[in-house]
């Protein structure tokens, strides 16, 4: 099994005073990124966290405003999503990639070793009641969990 899925997050940050005009930017950014990725037909595009967190000083009062946003991209075709992670640097910055198995690759591993888990269990079973003397041998109750 290798991985067949590349997730990159990307995100953008804003800190200031105001944090509407923090917001109205970031939201700006993240929007038009989040356009220019839903365009690319290859590769799925979603938001991701947003965060606003006070600033504060030593004397623990409000100082300013930090602004956060994501948006996850996700594909199988690693050169469009790589390509458009390239294109959308100037606008928002990576902060993870990460390869992982899709659900159909992790489902079909799922059934094959099932399916060779259960082979394995009734040879076993055989061989046990053959050493112990029976013709043979029956479950007679399983739970799957």
């Amino acid at each position: 099994m290798t991985a067949d899925t590349l997730t990159a997050t990307l995100f953008t940050e804003e800190q200031g005073p105001d944090p509407g005009q923090l917001a109205s930017r970031v939201n700006a950014r993240i929007e038009e990124a989040l356009a220019k990725a839903k365009a690319e037909p290859k590769v799925e595009a979603r938001s991701g966290n947003y965060q606003t967190n006070a600033i504060y000083d030593r004397s623990n009062q409000i100082t300013g405003w930090r602004i956060r946003a994501d948006i996850t991209l996700e594909s199988r075709d690693f050169k469009a999503i790589s390509a458009l992670v390239g294109t959308l640097q100037p606008l928002v910055k990576l902060s993870a990639l990460t390869f992982s198995l899709s659900r159909g690759a992790r489902e079909a591993a799922e059934a094959r070793l099932t399916s060779e888990a259960l082979t394995r269990f009734q040879e076993k079973a055989r061989a046990i009641a053959k050493t112990l003397g029976f013709p043979g041998h029956a479950i007679a109750q399983i739970a799957v969990r």
